[in-house]
């Protein structure tokens, strides 16, 4: 049986090029071609391209399947290795990474455009004190200077450098009384506090500056350790002279290292810009293991000088002993407690008083770091 049949109308072959219609009817030639089944089958595409798509892998399955040839799959080669899954996903993931660090920098850029709209739109000064303005808390040691509506906490307050140092500058003698010459306005607390804070006030922001970072003001006051070491010394007496100017020195670190931790720790949320509270959060993380190794080196010294004054048959000997067991390893055995009493202004000078002598009979402060 054929496997192709072709039916074809006849035609008369003299038919001219149009055909006459009859009875208004035209003439049409038809041709069509009738496939068997096997024509059908080696003719025609009879596969479902279009559904016949491969079903998506479980994920749990691939998973699960990844596990059990984890240590089947080569480490190199080819696409089927698992170095080529690292790259690919490393690249699928840098891409990512690519575009969260675009829209963290573009968001950046919004708040920075942000304040300065505010700085544009809203006046850049308090109501009530002008920008240019000292305040103190009701005549409180704790002085302001007012600086774009916001309070700026003048680093040391009164007597300190800084004060010492803008007083002039704003055109005032040091000899001149602070209130009796209206140099400073003394402010209820309750309105003081009400007034948003500013980054802390020091030398740089007058003399324009850069600001010094915490290492180098450590390194510029830090006792030299030596001197501390008994080993160097053939009598207590001789001994105790270097001792006491240790203290001194490791005193004076120690509260010029918790002055700028509580700088920072201001500026970090109080500075001006983004870019002020960047670099007062960095300067802050520096700070603070300077400030607990200060801590921990005045408070190796305390135990020895206390030792010194209590003990009369104490030998240099001994002290070196306890010298060693104190300062080991850069001074990690010191307890907490003994580093947490000198947390605060005051705190922590307790029988050192008549050595450190933190502050003259003037009232003014000891070594300033500056």
């Amino acid at each position: 049986m054929a496997d192709i049949y072709r039916k074809k109308v006849q035609v008369p072959e003299n038919l001219p090029e149009v055909l006459t219609p009859v009875n208004n009817n035209q003439a049409i030639i038809i041709e069509k071609n009738l496939f068997g089944a096997e024509g059908i089958r080696n003719q025609l595409n009879t596969d479902f391209t279009e559904l016949n798509k491969p079903k998506p892998q479980n994920l749990n399955k691939f998973f699960k399947d990844y596990q059990d040839l984890f240590f089947d799959i080569p480490e190199e080669g080819g696409e089927k290795s698992h170095k080529y899954i690292l790259e690919t996903s490393g690249e699928y993931l840098n891409m990512f990474e690519s575009r969260d660090n675009e829209i963290n920098r573009l968001e950046t850029q919004i708040d920075e455009l942000q304040e300065r709209i505010d700085e544009l739109e809203n006046p850049e000064e308090h109501p009530f004190f002008p920008n240019g303005s000292v305040l103190s808390a009701d005549k409180g040691g704790s002085y302001y200077y007012m600086e774009r509506g916001k309070k700026r906490n003048i680093m040391g307050g009164r007597p300190g450098q800084v004060w010492a140092t803008l007083k002039v500058a704003l055109g005032y003698k040091e000899s001149d009384d602070d209130y009796e010459m209206g140099i400073v306005k003394p402010t209820p607390r309750n309105i003081l506090s009400q007034i948003k804070n500013g980054p802390k006030l020091d030398f740089e922001d007058i003399g324009g500056g850069l600001e010094k970072s915490p290492k180098s003001i450590a390194v510029r006051i830090d006792p030299n350790d030596y001197k501390a070491n008994p080993d160097r010394y053939d009598s207590i007496e001789e001994y105790s002279i270097a001792l006491e100017n240790e203290i001194r020195q490791a005193w004076d670190l120690e509260r010029n290292m918790e002055t700028l931790y509580g700088k920072y720790a201001n500026d970090r949320v109080n500075g001006y810009t983004e870019e002020d509270r960047k670099t007062a959060k960095k300067l802050f993380k520096e700070t603070k293991p300077l400030l607990e190794e200060a801590r921990k080196k005045l408070a190796a010294y305390k135990i020895i000088y206390q030792q010194i004054k209590s003990n009369q048959s104490i030998t240099i000997e001994g002290l070196s002993q306890m010298y060693d067991t104190l300062t080991k390893e850069n001074f990690e055995y010191i307890p907490d407690s003994a580093m947490d009493q000198f947390k605060g202004w005051e705190k922590g000078k307790g029988d050192l008083e008549s050595v450190v002598k933190y502050f003259n009979s003037q009232g003014e402060r000891g070594t300033e770091f500056y």
